[in-house]
């Protein structure tokens, strides 16, 4: 909207690098209406291009990765040609530009933007780095469906899910306690489906830490049973109380697991 007759359409942050700018971001939010809108522009460009002798710039959407990890360079072809706009191109820029603005301030009326906050643990560990909360080479050693409701749980935090972080927090826990049953005690197994309560039980007769299977136990009567109840709702620092609980017990099973495999020949 600033672009004036005279101004140059290829310079670093002139009007085509500024336009593929708003491609960009526009598909990046998603804005579809005003996206739509937008193409009259990305078709002047591609016949600036063409008059500039120069192969039409990639499409916006492969450049959408570089915008993900900040970099707003626009990797698509670069005409070095000194045109400039004309007073024709500039009103039917400015035209369009005008459309864009209410379009834009429309539809971004629909949208909500929800700004996470960092707890106890930042929000970059929570959702995206939740492995980096356990001790080194604990979360790979994870079952599968233990890591999927321990990342769940991260991401119920982050977004103050207290209750649901509780629930996959226990989720995950127990399932990681049936894959510590199950490489502890290897026959003479308790009969299906294997439960907390008598996993812990049957435990106590096998050579494992007294102090583990105490806060298991502790676990379980005072946060897992509860948690099944619809009548028990959590707040954040429960919640967090939990996690760092639930953080605890996994390291030392994991741990226990890879010291008796580390013993076996």
């Amino acid at each position: 909207m600033d672009a004036n007759s005279g101004s140059l359409i290829f310079s670093e942050g002139a009007v085509a690098e500024n336009i593929q700018q708003l491609d960009l971001l526009l598909q990046r939010y998603e804005f579809h209406v005003t996206h739509r809108l937008l193409h009259p522009l990305l078709e002047m460009i591609k016949a600036w291009e063409r008059e500039a002798g120069v192969d039409p710039a990639k499409p916006a959407e492969l450049d959408l990765l570089k915008m993900e990890d900040g970099d707003k360079s626009i990797s698509g072809a670069t005409a070095t040609s000194p045109r400039a706009l004309t007073q024709e191109e500039t009103e039917k820029l400015w035209r369009r530009a005008e459309i864009l603005r209410e379009a834009l301030l429309a539809e971004a009326s629909g949208k909500i933007n929800y700004a996470a906050s960092d707890k106890r643990y930042t929000i970059q560990k929570l959702t995206d780095e939740f492995s980096t909360l356990m001790a080194s080479g604990v979360f790979a050693e994870l079952p599968e469906i233990a890591q999927v409701d321990m990342r769940e749980a991260g991401r119920c935090i982050a977004y103050e899910l207290p209750t649901s972080a509780a629930f996959h927090l226990m989720r995950g826990t127990e399932a990681v306690l049936r894959h510590y049953y199950c490489c502890k005690v290897r026959r003479n197994r308790i009969k299906q489906p294997l439960m907390w309560g008598p996993m812990v039980t049957h435990l106590k007769e096998k050579k494992v830490p007294a102090g583990l299977l105490d806060a298991l136990d502790s676990i379980r009567r005072n946060y897992r049973n509860p948690t099944q109840h619809p009548d028990k709702v959590y707040d954040l620092d429960e919640a967090q109380d939990l996690l760092s609980l639930s953080l605890d017990v996994t390291n030392r099973m994991i741990r226990d697991i890879q010291v008796a495999n580390a013993k076996t020949p």
